[in-house]
């Protein structure tokens, strides 16, 4: 697999995943099937997942579906199931598009401000949320609407989102040298509260194994009360509880930048995406997952 040859999206059976976006699982013609998008022109992958029940996530079986203008510099990506869509955001052109699970009726949702980064779909509600490169969260009906301000510009980058539509959270990840964190807020933006913050001000290197650092992608497993998420400089994937309590460090080796992670609560696994490093010739972009202790970590697919 070259995850340079300018195609933008692609499917596997049993494997999704999008560079600087993010996969779901399915189901197509009665049968569990798993839809695996790609972006490949940007500097790495983000993901997210939902369980349809029963798919082998083993990566194989890659079909093109989508492919893009290199200059679109796609990011996040968000699966609606139960109409059949998949959203992606456009970073180069300030885009929001959306397409059949097939990669037909590809149409641009929404022109947005600037230019959009994490996705996050509240099937509940029928609204895409959404983060940008100034900091702000919107949210827009999946029918078409005005997009909703929720949190305005910030000095600190928000970036990976999750929503738990039955308990009315959103959960976002804030990169920032100075003090990264990780808060939730209520679905309309309110009752914003810290729940994962550094150990201390993470002055330099030396600080790096710090608890929180450069947080990037974000998951959600409300069954268990967790959250999980990657950080691109301490190279780990880490979960706490949903109160920011108990961080545990899942795996902290064999990582060299996940900006992307994804939860299968069914089969008890883990999906990350690593961007590597292109300057460094052992770090290679990667799709890997690992049972959600940390243990028994699989690359899927590397370039």
């Amino acid at each position: 697999l070259n995850m340079r040859d300018g195609r933008i999206i692609r499917r596997f059976e049993g494997l999704a995943f999008l560079r600087f976006g993010v996969f779901a699982l399915s189901s197509c013609c009665g049968e569990p099937k798993v839809q695996a998008f790609q972006v490949v022109k940007s500097i790495g992958p983000i993901l997210a997942i939902t369980s349809s029940g029963g798919a082998d996530l083993n990566g194989s079986n890659a079909e093109d579906l989508v492919v893009r203008d290199d200059s679109s510099y796609p990011r996040g990506l968000a699966i609606d199931k139960s109409a059949s869509k998949m959203y992606w955001a456009e970073m180069g052109g300030n885009l929001i598009m959306r397409a059949s699970l097939d990669g037909s009726d590809v149409e641009t949702f929404v022109t947005t401000n600037q230019g959009p980064d994490g996705l996050a779909l509240d099937a509940t509600a029928s609204n895409l949320y959404w983060t940008d490169v100034h900091g702000r969260v919107q949210r827009m009906g999946l029918q078409g609407d005005v997009p909703e301000g929720l949190l305005e510009a910030s000095y600190t980058h928000r970036e990976g989102i999750a929503v738990d539509s039955e308990g009315d959270w959103l959960y976002y990840t804030c990169a920032d040298k100075g003090y990264s964190t990780i808060h939730k807020a209520h679905l309309d933006g309110s009752e914003v509260q810290h729940l994962v913050t550094p150990d201390d001000t993470l002055e330099g290197e030396e600080d790096l194994d710090s608890e929180l650092y450069g947080p990037k992608g974000i998951a959600l497993d409300v069954g268990s009360g967790k959250v999980y998420w990657s950080d691109t400089i301490t190279d780990k994937i880490q979960r706490s509880n949903l109160d920011g309590s108990d961080i545990e460090d899942l795996v902290t080796s064999g990582l060299h930048s996940v900006v992307g992670l994804a939860i299968d609560t069914t089969s008890g696994k883990m999906y990350w995406a690593d961007r590597g490093d292109d300057t460094i010739t052992s770090k290679f972009d990667a799709i890997a997952r690992a049972n959600l202790d940390g243990s028994d970590v699989e690359i899927l697919i590397s370039n």
